[in-house]
């Protein structure tokens, strides 16, 4: 077997409206928690390469497309 690097950075589930009660404060939370996110992208793109996967989901009935 190949002993080449086979690392993954996968970013899961990051589509939310935070329309439900106490949204408001989780986004806010969020936001915090999800800012370091563009740079380790950025960062893992340069060294490893990137897989990006585009998917349509449906929320309360109302699509989104996410590119």
């Amino acid at each position: 077997m190949d002993k080449e690097n086979k690392t993954a950075l996968l970013i899961i589930d990051m589509i939310n409206n935070f329309d439900f009660d106490y949204g408001e404060i989780l986004s806010k939370k969020a936001l915090t928690i999800t800012a370091p996110i563009p740079s380790l992208k950025k960062a893992f793109k340069k060294k490893n390469g990137l897989l990006f996967i585009s998917m349509t989901i449906i929320i309360y009935g109302r699509q989104i497309s996410k590119k």
